[in-house]
């Protein structure tokens, strides 16, 4: 039996910027055959993924506490991930996925990340030209 693509997806908050992720997240999980989707974001936000069909996973990250971080750290080691997508561009979103390890990690080019060192962890930095914010995510 073939085994699950995994595939990391991280939009940490706010309320705003993770729905206007979910298209994306849409996107993965129907044009990616036999994926396994799991979105790190702030456990603040976690509840608005909550029962979406196309993510298999929530992994939420604690931030308030040194346990709360080792709790997610440790559950984004737990799968090997093929690819990671940071939809973020923020450093604090790029380590995130590259705590994950993935064979591949996406992210903004310089000229569309919010934050420049963001781009020091990507192996592929995608240039967009989208004017509203999903059809750049997408």
């Amino acid at each position: 039996m073939m085994e699950r693509r995994q595939i990391l997806m991280v939009r940490l908050g706010a309320m705003g910027d993770v729905i206007h992720c979910l298209p994306s997240s849409a996107s993965l999980k129907l044009g990616i055959p036999r994926s396994h989707l799991t979105w790190v974001i702030e456990a603040h936000w976690a509840p608005l993924l909550s029962g979406n069909p196309h993510i298999d996973e929530v992994i939420a990250i604690d931030r308030r506490s040194p346990a709360g971080l080792r709790r997610a750290w440790t559950s984004i080691r737990a799968r090997r991930y093929e690819t990671a997508v940071d939809f973020q561009g923020l450093v604090k979103s790029a380590f995130a996925a590259s705590v994950a390890r993935p064979g591949r990690l996406f992210g903004f080019s310089k000229r569309t990340v919010r934050e420049t060192a963001a781009t020091w962890f990507y192996s592929d930095a995608v240039e967009t030209g989208a004017e509203h914010v999903i059809d750049q995510n997408l």
